[in-house]
């Protein structure tokens, strides 16, 4: 089973216990929080991995056939995209609820004596994990012509070289992922997600 198989597991796993209406609030909101997370974290483990194969590879004809229809399949089979779409979509009914309904929030069970702050401050980093998470999902991964993933522009460039000669794959393939290894967390799309991490544990820890 594959990463991202095992992440789409949990994911739906922590969905559906978000949806039990048996559950109180806080307890299905860490659920669609968790979601995301995995969700998130889903993505960047099978690009890690895709790269380390690819350093690793012995650039056997079977080998390369292996990497090239792992990176096809991630780039184009969407799975967890739609699921961070629902966690999101989970997650506005508590963003929503607390613009309408402020005094049920001051029922949680909330690590600050000062319940009013406490809440304040969850309404913000919602919003701003909101927001975070709607960038992730509506500008930088729905590219369905050229794939769709963490790190799609450096996983098509290695399906390009991939398609060339034996002898440039050989020289090139471990130099260019050890390049993209290197450079993992410096583009934009890495940065957003550092962040959610961050605003997800600040949401967690705030009702611990």
């Amino acid at each position: 089973m594959s990463l991202i198989d095992l992440a789409v597991d949990r994911i739906n796993r922590l969905l559906e216990e978000a949806s039990d209406r048996n559950k109180d609030d806080v307890e299905r909101c860490e659920r669609y929080l968790e979601a995301c997370s995995e969700a998130i974290r889903g993505l960047e483990q099978e690009y890690d991995e895709i790269l380390v194969q690819a350093k690793n590879s012995n650039k056997t004809p079977k080998e390369i056939q292996k990497l090239q229809k792992r990176i096809e399949k991630y780039l184009h089979v969407d799975r967890l995209r739609p699921k961070l779409s629902d966690a999101i979509d989970g997650l506005s009914y508590y963003q929503e609820s607390l613009a309408k309904n402020t005094d049920r929030f001051l029922e949680w069970p909330w690590k600050k004596a000062d319940r009013k702050l406490a809440v304040n401050e969850f309404a913000e980093v919602l919003a701003e994990l909101q927001r975070y998470l709607k960038k992730l999902d509506e500008q930088e991964l729905p590219y369905r012509p050229a794939g769709t993933g963490v790190g799609q522009a450096a996983l098509h460039e290695m399906l390009n070289l991939l398609n060339n000669s034996v002898e440039v794959r050989s020289e090139s393939l471990r130099e260019l992922a050890e390049k993209l290894i290197s450079e993992r967390d410096k583009e934009p799309l890495f940065e957003y997600v550092k962040q959610i991490r961050l605003l997800i544990e600040k949401l967690r820890h705030a009702f611990q």
